[in-house]
């Protein structure tokens, strides 16, 4: 090759864009060298010039390898020469306003415009150069037949309204994929959803899972794209579900034929159960909780109290592991309804004992989920925790809560051995002559911290995450030097009821005893409630009888007011049904997750 840079004109430069040559024609299949071409000339490179560059791509059939080498890469070195960042729009490029109805903005989603199809095309040139085998011949490639059709598809529409345009099944599934957002149903368009419900239909007959989805979802209960429409929203499911198999859509099924909403409110319960199973079977929560209802009131099948407390265990258990790990999943519903089998006795005998630690427990979780998330219903939640703790508060004897709790061999000694964890005990002593014990998890070599452990006691109304606690020892009798000061580690204890002590081994061999008349745990002093003192109302939409809760600062706001509030559908009316004061370090979510109270009809 020359030393000197060789000059490509615009003519050359033509029929490079155009892939009528290649760039070895100047290198003589040298490596490509930005510095051994010269461009006098700037080419502004077409969707024509694209277009044409792929038709002759496909008739003379390079490898994916000479492709790139020879074409691509060094377009893609040269992207301002040629034109190419201006032809994708990314530099000032022009926008032309194919649509006289509609300023295209307004249609989000969709190219309209030569820079969104050159852009598309390039960027699938970019994806067989980078991802594809380089023996691979470019004829063998349907991404590149499918650019054709893309391109003509969309030079024989530009011209008319975006209404009237054809576009590909991959463009129409793109477009209405991002409507399975709330907020872009809430905030589209009249024209972009005239066009969503126009793919959707069309790509349903297709058999769109896309498509399916997006309409089957829709109608179940109605939105902006849309009106409500049970009948068509079960059989996209049921096609859905023939197809995929997925046990979400068995569940979703499952809550259309148990409430009846095609059949004017008649229950297909045999056809509820089994959609049901399914899901329950998959571990679906929803779909466990639903068929343990079912269970609970023998519908479809024998009524059986037990098989459905044993179904909230269920979950119970496994949001309970997830709770170790993440601040958001389903532990406060699954705490909520096993606190609802104790007091009201499904499968166990009533106990409002605890039914009580399960609610505080529901009432620790939401509150930490409610720090990390913003789950849609957690206000509905909270409240019906909170008002769970204050009925079954009225429910317990009057000596039931206590400043501490009393143990004789404390379950904590074996709770922070779980999962393969060791534990490490020290002692303290106390002025009063008895003997603070210190037991705390000893953190794996992997971790940075041990995991915690959830302690609940509903006699001190304590409830919350530990790795450690400290004991009050009354009586203390024990083989260690309790003066010491030294941490005494453990990795299995027992029971010893012969003589009334806990034994403690470590790596199978003993390392001492403890015997103690009895444990206390102290109730942790409660702050007095601080922060702004906040009026609430909760309000009841319709004849419903579920109520939620709002900020309201009105003054004359009383039971039985009808008052405004800004709901999912803007302005909404609502009725007073309560009236309260709280702190708002009282409040069940932090404030900011209230809505107020607009004004009073």
């Amino acid at each position: 090759m020359s030393e000197r840079p060789i000059t490509i004109m615009s003519v050359q430069m033509k029929a490079l864009a155009r892939y009528e040559e290649t760039f070895d024609k100047y290198m003589d299949e040298a490596e490509f060298d930005e510095g051994t071409l010269a461009f006098p000339e700037k080419y502004q490179m077409t969707l024509e010039d694209l277009y044409a560059a792929v038709r002759n791509m496909l008739e003379k059939d390079p490898t994916v390898g000479e492709f790139g080498k020879y074409w691509y890469y060094p377009l893609s070195r040269l992207e301002d020469t040629f034109g190419i960042t201006r032809a994708c729009g990314l530099a000032g490029g022009l926008f032309l306003d194919y649509d006289n109805e509609a300023d295209p903005a307004l249609v989000r989603g969709l190219p309209l415009t030569e820079e969104d199809v050159f852009s598309e095309v390039w960027g699938d040139l970019e994806m067989i150069w980078t991802n594809e085998n380089e023996e691979r011949r470019l004829t063998e490639l349907i991404r590149l037949k499918e650019s054709v059709f893309y391109v003509e598809t969309f030079l024989a529409n530009r011209d008319k309204p975006v209404s009237e345009r054809e576009f590909t099944d991959h463009h129409k599934e793109s477009y209405i994929g991002s409507f399975h957002n709330d907020a872009r149903v809430k905030n589209a368009s009249e024209l972009e959803l005239e066009l969503c419900r126009k793919f959707t239909d069309e790509l349903c007959e297709k058999d769109s899972e896309t498509a399916l989805n997006l309409k089957g979802y829709a109608c179940y209960g109605g939105n902006r794209l849309y009106e409500c429409n049970w009948t068509a929203s079960r059989d996209c499911i049921i096609r859905l579900y023939e197809k995929t198999d997925d046990p979400q859509y068995a569940n979703t099924l499952g809550y259309i034929y148990y409430y009846g909403r095609c059949t004017s409110g008649d229950p297909e319960y045999a056809k509820a159960l089994e959609m049901f199973s399914v899901a329950a079977a998959n571990g679906l929560h929803e779909g466990i909780y639903k068929l343990a209802d079912m269970f609970l009131h023998g519908y479809a099948c024998r009524k059986s109290p037990r098989t459905a407390r044993a179904l909230y265990c269920m979950v119970y258990d496994d949001c309970y592991k997830k709770l170790l790990k993440a601040p958001d999943g389903s532990f406060a519903d699954a705490a909520l309804r096993m606190g609802n089998v104790y007091l009201k006795g499904i499968g166990e005998a009533v106990s409002p004992q605890n039914a009580y630690g399960y609610y505080l427990q529901a009432d620790f979780a939401l509150k930490r989920r409610a720090m990390n998330s913003d789950l849609f219903g957690d206000t509905t939640v909270a409240i019906n925790i909170q008002k769970a703790l204050e009925e079954t508060r009225a429910m317990l004897p009057e000596d039931f809560f206590s400043d501490y709790i009393v143990m004789t061999h404390p379950w904590i000694f074996w709770g922070f051995l779980e999962d393969g964890y060791r534990a490490g005990i020290t002692f303290r002593n106390n002025d009063d002559g008895s003997v603070f014990v210190q037991v705390r998890r000893i953190p794996k070599r992997t971790e940075n911290g041990a995991t915690p452990i959830l302690l609940t006691c509903p006699e001190i109304d304590y409830c919350g995450f530990v790795t450690g606690i400290e004991l009050t020892a009354i009586g203390l009798d024990t083989s260690f030097d309790p003066g010491a000061g030294k941490e005494i580690k453990y990795d299995s204890c027992e029971w010893n009821p012969t003589d009334w002590r806990i034994d403690f081994y470590y790596d199978e061999d003993m390392v001492g005893w403890i015997s103690c008349e009895e444990y206390r745990f102290y109730r942790r002093k409660k702050e007095a409630p601080g922060g702004e003192q906040l009026t609430l109302v909760s309000v009841a939409f319709g004849q419903s009888d579920k109520t939620y809760d709002y900020i309201c600062e009105l003054t004359d706001v009383k039971v039985g007011d009808r008052v405004i509030v800004i709901g999912y559908d803007g302005e909404t009316e609502a009725e007073v049904r309560a009236v309260y004061i709280r702190y708002e370090s009282e409040l069940a979510l932090p404030i900011e997750r209230y809505k107020r109270v607009v004004r009073k009809v």
